[in-house]
């Protein structure tokens, strides 16, 4: 089976409190591994990156050879078998907002390699004590089942009972169109239509609560919802101001890490709707992020997915925000 029919096989099955800082432990553990957690400050603005685990990818996922691909993993000492790609969760408390949710994960756990790794969120909310029915807003980058399967339980009821959801305008209509209409030749039908189903599934749940975000809007006060299109038809990039000058930008997957698509912006990937306007909105992101010096949360990228964009000789590179306000939880999970 190729790369590409065995992605696409896969993806058809498919008053407000501080946030916790929890230093780390050393007492006994019921987790199989430390759950992901990063504290982080801007502005005296708390925040916490967690995840819902690892998605492995054992072939190659892009529109060049495998030799390209090994070659540039490997010269920044990353792995291909498999390639290791996370699902960086932002949350994060905003004055006059309340507890925000950036992403979902698909926290459930899918009887395949890709997404082994993956059903995590949950666990690492409970690892700091965070409650699921403490988030009042779930901001949404795009339509597809890494980002919005989490929304509900096996049942189909909300996780995050008290949530509204935000979403870009245009990617909503796009996964709810009916009849549902593929604007691609790449993508297969089959492919988008089961996409499609789970995005309906999931937010048919937080309905009345779904408000759908026009372009270059602000739905909430210092959250603005840019569209980045091309990996999906509204992929949204979401900009949350932090006080004064200073933002945190939250691409999605306009990108999904160094080695592939910020060093090597022309790669395409299978899903992808429109892969030269991918191409297109990856390089004026970065352009635009490498100008502002402002700091990223790159979704897929190596835990916990904080850091800037910056130029290089040939093009664009990553470079990873330090930060020691790290801690490794270990927590009954």
């Amino acid at each position: 089976m190729s790369p590409c029919k065995s992605l696409y096989a896969l993806l058809a099955l498919l008053s407000l409190p501080c946030l916790p800082h929890v230093a780390a432990s050393s007492s006994r553990s019921q987790c199989s591994a430390n759950a992901y957690v990063h504290h982080f400050n801007l502005n005296n603005i708390s925040g916490i990156i967690t995840s819902d685990g690892p998605i492995r990818q054992s072939q190659n996922f892009f529109s060049v050879p495998d030799a390209a691909v090994t070659l540039s993993y490997s010269f920044l000492f990353r792995s291909t078998s498999p390639i290791v790609w996370q699902q960086n969760i932002l949350l994060i408390d905003l004055p006059n907002i309340g507890r925000v949710l950036v992403d979902t994960g698909l926290n459930a756990r899918v009887p395949n390699p890709l997404f082994a790794g993956t059903g995590l969120l949950m666990r690492n909310l409970r690892a700091i004590h965070v409650s699921p029915d403490s988030i009042d807003v779930v901001l949404l980058t795009h339509g597809h089942p890494d980002h919005v399967a989490g929304l509900v339980d096996d049942d189909g009821n909300r996780v995050f009972r008290h949530a509204t959801v935000y979403v870009g305008e245009i990617e909503h209509d796009f996964w709810t169109a009916d009849p549902f209409i593929n604007p691609s030749s790449r993508v297969p039908n089959a492919t988008l239509e089961n996409i499609s189903g789970i995005y309906r599934r999931s937010l048919s749940a937080y309905e009345p609560d779904v408000v759908l975000v026009a372009n270059a809007t602000s739905p909430l006060p210092g959250v603005t919802f840019l569209l980045y299109p091309g990996h999906t038809p509204g992929h949204s990039v979401i900009q949350i101001d932090v006080g004064g000058d200073r933002k945190l930008m939250c691409v999605g997957d306009a990108w999904f890490s160094q080695p592939d698509q910020v060093r090597n912006p022309e790669w395409v990937r299978p899903v992808e709707t429109d892969g030269l306007q991918g191409f297109q909105s990856r390089v004026a992101l970065m352009r635009n992020l490498s100008n502002s010096a402002d700091l990223v949360l790159a979704y897929h990228e190596e835990f916990p997915g904080l850091g800037h964009i910056v130029r290089s000789t040939s093009g664009f590179d990553w470079v990873a925000a330090v930060d020691r306000n790290h801690d490794v939880v270990r927590s009954q999970c």
